[in-house]
């Protein structure tokens, strides 16, 4: 995990906003507001470098800096790290304690109940992946089989036609129309529905070798 500073998390803002950055307009744009020298700046990309959190390329007159780390796995960590720290890692009593101390919008409410539906339709759609033997991405899924129902409904051969990407993929047109419609991801290569094997046959349709 890399714990950033609070001074960190500036320069950091500013890499992901506008990569790459010199030492000197990175000092140029603190200076105002944080009085930074350059010699802090310094300081502060080699040991963020030293953290893994940046890298920089040779330019032709000097160093550019780029994140190494992007916005949301930053804030995962930190976010991850509060909420273990500051409430023993329960998400419930952090937002118990946030409403109990603010009042809260009603578009505010709004996000956090869009918020928890998504994360219960995802824990569903992943238990759901798990049962038919494959990890389960919803957003995959959708855009391979929306692709395969619409080849399918072109007529096309569908034992010419292989949906999935993965090396060795075994399904066929007609077997990822059938995922679409009972809304179950094109699994992993070798696997099919209920432990089927490739060039063998399933519920979920015709495999192809």
């Amino acid at each position: 995990m890399i714990k950033l500073s609070e001074a960190e998390w500036k320069v950091m803002t500013l890499l992901w906003q506008n990569a790459p950055q010199t030492m000197m307009q990175l000092t140029n744009h603190f200076k105002d507001s944080t009085g930074w020298s350059k010699h802090t700046v310094m300081t502060f990309l080699r040991r963020m470098e030293e953290k893994e959190a940046i890298y920089h390329v040779d330019g032709e007159r000097a160093k550019l800096y780029y994140p190494e780390i992007g916005r949301d796995e930053a804030v995962l960590q930190e976010t991850e790290e509060f909420l273990e720290k500051v409430f023993d890692g329960r998400m419930g009593l952090m937002l118990n304690t946030m409403v109990e101390k603010r009042a809260v919008s009603r578009e505010e409410i709004a996000e956090m109940y869009e918020i928890l539906r998504r994360a219960e339709e995802e824990n569903r759609l992943r238990e759901e992946g798990g049962r038919y033997g494959g990890d389960f991405d919803e957003r995959d899924a959708a855009d391979r089989c929306d692709s395969a129902f619409a080849v399918f409904n072109q007529g096309k051969d569908q034992h010419e036609i292989s949906i999935c990407p993965l090396e060795h993929s075994c399904f066929t047109a007609a077997s990822a129309v059938v995922f679409w419609q009972q809304h179950i991801q094109c699994f992993k290569s070798g696997t099919g529905v209920a432990g089927a094997q490739c060039g063998g046959s399933g519920s979920g349709g015709d495999f192809k070798d």
